[in-house]
């Protein structure tokens, strides 16, 4: 049976305009319906999107080396690695090389700068630590990872330029110190993008 009789009287005709209108208002109904899913849908992306995208920090202290100080000394440093989205950090990838005594001096300083928290401990320094013994020196480079990782989980911490000089610039301890009491003529910004221009481990990162 047809939706709506053929025309052939005015009563006919205005069921025909009332199934006309019937069918229009039906029409509408299901374009706002429509609109209604595309943005319910929207939403939901947006809301995994926001779900998904977490800040995060992971450094590696990896690649140990023996490096002569002078013909009659020598000392091991590490490599450190940084990879993070955090709004925190000048560039998002960065690499440097550390020696104990520079983790030493970092901890000492975030200390002095942070005396309500306790910060966690970096490997004990050993009177005769042996530079060509693999299990002491991988013993080490573990104990100096979980430091930093500890650390970066800090907010506190992580405000502290120190540490962003000592993990993103070549600085020596008494230039971040400098650096870090405004006494040089560069930023810590200018100082960490220098190192990174300085080095092509990474891709150049968008400004």
């Amino acid at each position: 049976m047809p939706l709506c009789p053929s025309m052939g009287s005015s009563t006919t005709k205005m069921k025909v305009d009332n199934c006309f209108f019937f069918l229009q208002e039906t029409r509408l109904t299901k374009k706002e319906h429509l609109k209604s899913k595309r943005v319910d849908h929207s939403e939901v992306m947006e809301n995994e999107m926001k779900v998904e995208i977490k800040e995060f920090i992971t450094v590696w202290v990896r690649d140990p080396r023996i490096q002569e100080e002078d013909s009659w000394q020598s000392f091991v440093d590490y490599e450190i690695c940084v990879l993070t989205n955090s709004m925190c950090f000048t560039k998002k990838t960065s690499c440097v090389r550390r020696r104990y005594k520079e983790f030493a001096w970092l901890r000492q300083r975030l200390q002095d700068n942070a005396v309500l928290i306790s910060l966690p401990e970096i490997p004990p320094k050993i009177p005769f630590f042996s530079r060509s013994n693999a299990k002491l020196v991988e013993q080490r480079r573990q104990g100096l990872q979980e430091f930093l990782e500890k650390v970066l989980k800090s907010d506190i911490l992580l405000s502290d330029s120190r540490l962003h000089l000592f993990l993103q610039t070549q600085l020596s301890t008494t230039e971040i110190e400098a650096c870090a009491s405004g006494l040089t003529d560069y930023t810590v910004t200018e100082a960490v993008h220098r190192h990174a221009k300085s080095i092509r481990r990474f891709p150049a990162e968008e400004a």
